[in-house]
Order: structure tokens, then C-alpha cells, then sequence
């Protein structure tokens, strides 16, 4: 068997297997992935087959895993856990800080775009569940964020992801010619999100 698909074979087993090696030495699983896509990356590099692989790879977690650990994020997002105020409280604090921290920056944007258009922008930035499902997953695993904490966030994270870019489309419906800085419209239309 020629030696340089006996590699290739092989890098292909080492990424199947390291997530679950990185685990047994004490690493997050996802880290195990990293570095097996690093050692396989480089296997398979200018390969003629390089991009076939690629694209196979992308179909697997994409269209398989991705969605799955949506799915079992899903089920251990427990709505139970939101009894009182105090909790609702919390996801709210959440949200308009997701919200503040995204769409503050936006307003650097004003020379070129209108000021609706930057607070679209803004909230259309905001939305994000999937890094704040993936950020809780990992932080609950690990042990460094609470209960609490994580249901507040996922459920700051759902309310952005369903709420934001409706209202943003709302804003923009308005906004069909963006003002300059002085306030001149500059007869381009752009057209909306």
C-alpha cells in the first residue's frame, strides 16, 4: 500500500478518535476536534482529493452534528427553571446588554448610513443564539457558569434570535435612501436586509 494514503487513512482515524483522547488527558473534547482538523489539514493539503474531503467533512457536521448538538442543547434548556421574576429579570439584563454591546459600536457607522439604518444593523448584530448556545454548553460542562445564569442566557439569546430581526426589518421598510452625515440624502437607494 502506497505510504502516503496509509497517512491519509490514518489522519482520518487519529481525527475520529482524538476528541475522545483529548478527553481521557483531562481536554475539552472540542479541543481534541481542533487539532485533529489541524493534523488532517495538513495531511491532506494540496492533495487532489483535498477538496472532496473538505466538502465531505463540511456535509457531516454541518447537515449531522451541528444540528444535533442544537438538538440535546435544546433538551437541557429547562423552562422549568424560570419560576419567578428573579429569573426573568436576569434574561432581561441579558438581552439589553447583548443588545447595548452590539449596537452601540453601530453608531460609528453614521457618516454612511442613516440613523435607522444603524440601529437595524445593530440589532441584526445582536442576534446570535448559536455562539451563546455553544458559550453555555461549554461553560456548564466546565463547571464555570450557573444554572441560572446559563437558562438566563439561552433564553436572552432565543428572545434576540426571534424578536431582533423583525424589528430591525421594521426599521428598515422606512429607510429607503440613506443620509449622509449633514443630513443630504445621497440618492442611492440600498436595498434593505
Amino acid at each position: 500500500m502506497n505510504l502516503k494514503l496509509l497517512l491519509k487513512r490514518g489522519a482520518l482515524l487519529a481525527a475520529a478518535n482524538w476528541p475522545t483522547v483529548a478527553i481521557q488527558f483531562g481536554f475539552e473534547g472540542i479541543r481534541g476536534s481542533c487539532v485533529a482538523g489541524i493534523v488532517v489539514g495538513i495531511v491532506v493539503r494540496h492533495d487532489k482529493f483535498e477538496t472532496a474531503l473538505r466538502t465531505k467533512l463540511e456535509a457531516i457536521g454541518l447537515g449531522l452534528f451541528v444540528p444535533v448538538f442544537f438538538v440535546a442543547s435544546g433538551l437541557r434548556f429547562d423552562v422549568q427553571s424560570i419560576k419567578g421574576f428573579g429569573e426573568l429579570e436576569r434574561a432581561g439584563l441579558f438581552f439589553v446588554i447583548l443588545v447595548a454591546v452590539r449596537t452601540v459600536p453601530t453608531v460609528l457607522y453614521r457618516p454612511y448610513l442613516s440613523w435607522r439604518e444603524c440601529l437595524a444593523s445593530g440589532l441584526l448584530l445582536s442576534t446570535n443564539l448559536s455562539f451563546i448556545v455553544v458559550s453555555v454548553a461549554v461553560g456548564a460542562e466546565l463547571g464555570h457558569i450557573r444554572e441560572i445564569n446559563a437558562t438566563a442566557l439561552i433564553l436572552a439569546g432565543l428572545v434576540s434570535a426571534l424578536v431582533l430581526p423583525t424589528v430591525a426589518s421594521l426599521l428598515l421598510r422606512g429607510s429607503t435612501e440613506p443620509a449622509t452625515a449633514d443630513g443630504h440624502v445621497t440618492g442611492i437607494y440600498t436595498e434593505s436586509l
